[in-house]
């Protein structure tokens, strides 16, 4: 039994890894290589990033100038479209002016025709230069048996060089209504 034993009891042992040792200058030394590469890697993106913000700047500055031009151009180009308007503008309006100036004076005159009487043929007797009643009783005479009311007329033109005169009714009804006895 006793052998039993002893075929049965192992001893136990204990295993030995031999490790490398480790120095700790070499450990410091390796980790400050690999700083110094991250550093380099590092080193060089900033400067790639710096190159690309360079650019980018430039081309900033070069964008910045065209829309200056251009913004240039578009106030040169608006500024001569205004001033090109607005002499449209004055010159349309001087046209207008005038024409409406026109038709103003066309109507004083239609409106003057439609108040007015020319008579012509009469004996220069019936024209009193300072008095428009005495001559509408002459008229009145000369002009005899259409009666009229002087009361309707507003004025009287003498015209001297031809022995003719004009009528300016104070309005159409008494003039249509001399014309009618005449």
């Amino acid at each position: 039994m006793q052998q039993e034993k002893s075929s049965t009891s192992i001893k136990p042992t204990r295993l030995f890894v031999p490790t490398p040792r480790v120095d700790p200058i070499d450990l410091l030394r390796a980790q400050l290589r690999e700083l110094r590469d991250e550093n380099t890697e590092l080193k060089g993106r900033l400067e790639a990033l710096e190159t690309r913000l360079t650019l980018l700047e430039s081309q900033k500055q070069i964008d910045m100038k065209h829309i200056l031009a251009q913004a240039k151009e578009v106030e040169h180009t608006l500024t001569a479209s205004m001033a090109n308007l607005a002499t449209q503008v004055n010159a349309t309006t001087t046209v207008v002016s005038s024409k409406v100036e026109e038709c103003i004076q066309e109507r004083h005159r239609q409106k003057g025709l439609a108040l007015s009487l020319h008579i012509g043929g009469l004996l220069s007797t019936w024209w009193e230069d300072d008095d428009c009643t005495s001559t509408l009783a002459n008229l009145n005479q000369a002009i005899h048996p259409a009666e009229f009311d002087p009361n309707t007329i507003e004025k009287v033109h003498h015209h001297h060089h031809n022995n003719q005169g004009t009528l300016v009714f104070k309005n159409k009804e008494a003039r249509k209504a001399l014309l009618q006895q005449a």
